[in-house]
């Protein structure tokens, strides 16, 4: 961030009012109903979101609550922040109009039958895949 970036009079969002937020060993976890996810965050991130925290937060305010750190690493973590939805941006205000229609749009987990064609039976082997750790049926044995 340039001297003259840092010295505008930039409002930063406010953390979502509707976030839980939870203190664990060495970091923050925020849970978010809405998204149906939690994201950790480590002591430096937790320092930024105390700083946005407070109505009228500005780039300047958050590195004058955290002398020494880098001011872009500090940049990095409020990106993150927003990309996450964490922050009541406009960003987020879009975004949220989806995930409440969405919510009304999908019948409950109760009302669907899940298929599975035995082709694509399949078992977890900690590959670093998409599945989570999960199994879709048994495999027979070869």
């Amino acid at each position: 961030m340039t001297a003259q970036a840092a010295a505008l009079p930039l409002t930063l969002p406010r953390i979502r009012e509707d976030l839980r937020i939870t203190s664990q060993v060495g970091a923050l976890v925020i849970e978010d109903a809405v998204q149906r996810k939690a994201i950790s965050v480590g002591p430096e991130c937790a320092a930024v979101l105390d700083v946005l925290a407070r109505e009228g937060a500005t780039p300047s305010s958050v590195r004058a609550a955290l002398p020494g750190a880098d001011p872009v690493r500090l940049w990095q973590h409020i990106v993150f922040l927003v990309h996450e939805h964490v922050l009541d941006s406009p960003r987020w205000r879009a975004q949220r109009v989806l995930y409440e229609n969405a919510a009304h749009s999908y019948p409950t987990a109760k009302q669907l039958e899940l298929r599975c064609h035995p082709a694509l039976g399949h078992q977890c082997v900690a590959c670093g895949s998409s599945c989570q750790g999960t199994d879709v049926r048994a495999v027979a044995r070869q």
